[in-house]
């Protein structure tokens, strides 16, 4: 049995403006509530996919179940208005970032059944870094009764010599064209073409499960299809909400709900436009008492930048950057336990945190950079990251809601 399938997915109709309709994934800018004003003001009045999500910048300031019931009824009466139109095939995606680089993703729906975002699971579809279970709630609220899903996650294939995308590019020319705009807020371009054989590129993409294969990259016979390389939290709330669907479900209807599935992008990790970006760390209300008690927990040759009150100092950390980024988020974690008065907050982009740091009180403290063609050796022999250890570009190359699918 596949782990993914050809999903049913829903594009707003021509005549609705994109560039409005599409949004960055509601965990980005969550120190910069500028930056989603300005967004709420561009988009107006407009269907949108804003009205879809709670941007986490505003988690602490709303009522969140007032906000909850306020989404939900949103997607009902954009299903009622007949909105979208409907594609039963994969989209294969180029988005434009900046500089012109043109990062390639195909459109699938994973089987929730081949995941599970446990530390230790040995599934063909693997979390990438360890799930705050505190940050679930929330999403599993707005999720468990949503009709559509409009997602942002990104899941990587380990396709060395980039058969499956490229094959796709140089066909691009004779698909059918469903989007081409730019993107709000600086996001850059995309677009969208409808695959016209989807059946082989899905025999493609499971093909990279022959264990002699699987055996020659990792060294084990274990099934590894895919990991996760953006929205660990979201996937893991559709796995969760799924789990809470299939108590009430037949062993038949548990084959075909489509509660059983979740639409992501799918990128391969060998992708030049594929780039990993440390996601740094701001630890609100901090002053020198952190950063001696930081400077007593960690050692090793390498070393990493904090910034306090406009002065620049350094940690030295463990060269390994995935022992870095561990050895640093657990000292992080001990201290903000003994100390409730400072928070954290995770940070894309060297220039926000800097930001960040000039607006408030407290300590930037830049992270160490994973290389992304360690990820997938990593996850076969470790499991999964310390959360948020890194991030696919800077804030604004983030995917933005576009693609939507009924899960009701």
């Amino acid at each position: 049995m596949s782990h993914f399938t050809i999903p049913e997915i829903l594009l707003p109709k021509k005549e609705y403006d994109y560039s409005k309709w599409a949004t960055i994934a509601c965990d980005q800018f969550t120190s910069q509530p500028d930056y989603w004003e300005s967004l709420k003001y561009f988009v107006g009045d407009a269907k949108s996919t804003l009205n879809l999500v709670l941007p986490e910048v505003y988690l602490d300031t709303v009522d969140k179940e007032v906000e909850v019931k306020k989404i939900n009824k949103t997607m009902d009466t954009y299903l009622k208005d007949n909105m979208f139109d409907v594609y039963n095939n994969f989209i294969y995606v180029e988005r434009e970032l900046s500089k012109g680089v043109i990062r390639r993703g195909l459109m699938i729906a994973v089987d929730l059944e081949a995941y599970d975002y446990a530390p230790d699971a040995k599934l063909p579809i693997r979390a990438t870094e360890r799930t705050v279970k505190e940050r679930l709630p929330i999403r599993i609220e707005i999720r468990k009764d949503a009709p559509i899903e409009a997602p942002h996650i990104c899941i990587f294939m380990d396709d060395r010599e980039d058969k499956i995308l490229s094959s796709l590019s140089r066909a691009k020319s004779k698909m059918e064209k469903l989007y081409d705009f730019d993107l709000s807020m600086n996001g850059g371009h995309v677009s969208g073409y409808l695959v016209n054989d989807s059946k082989k590129v899905e025999k493609q993409i499971n093909d990279l499960l022959d264990p002699e294969l699987l055996y020659e990259k990792y060294r084990t016979k274990d099934e590894l299809l895919f990991v996760v390389g953006d929205g660990n939290h979201s996937l893991a709330t559709a796995k969760e909400c799924w789990n809470l669907v299939k108590k009430n479900l037949t062993e038949e209807e548990i084959k075909t709900h489509p509660a059983r599935y979740a639409l992501c992008e799918l990128q391969n990790i060998h992708d030049e436009a594929i780039v990993f970006e440390p996601i740094h760390r701001f630890i609100g209300g901090a002053n020198e008492d952190f950063i001696e008690y930081m400077q007593s927990q960690l050692f090793g040759d390498g070393f990493v930048k904090i910034v306090f009150r406009g002065t620049e100092r350094t940690l030295t950390v463990d060269e390994d950057p995935t022992i870095a980024i561990a050895n640093i988020q657990s000292a992080i974690d001990v201290y903000m336990k003994k100390h409730p008065e400072v928070y954290i907050d995770y940070i894309h982009g060297d220039d926000y945190l800097l930001d960040v740091a000039r607006e408030k009180e407290g300590i930037a403290l830049f992270m160490p950079k994973i290389e992304k063609n360690t990820l997938f050796h990593y996850v076969v022999k470790h499991g999964v990251l310390p959360r948020k250890s890194f991030s696919m570009g800077h804030a604004e190359s983030k995917r933005y809601y576009l693609e939507c699918r009924k899960v009701k």
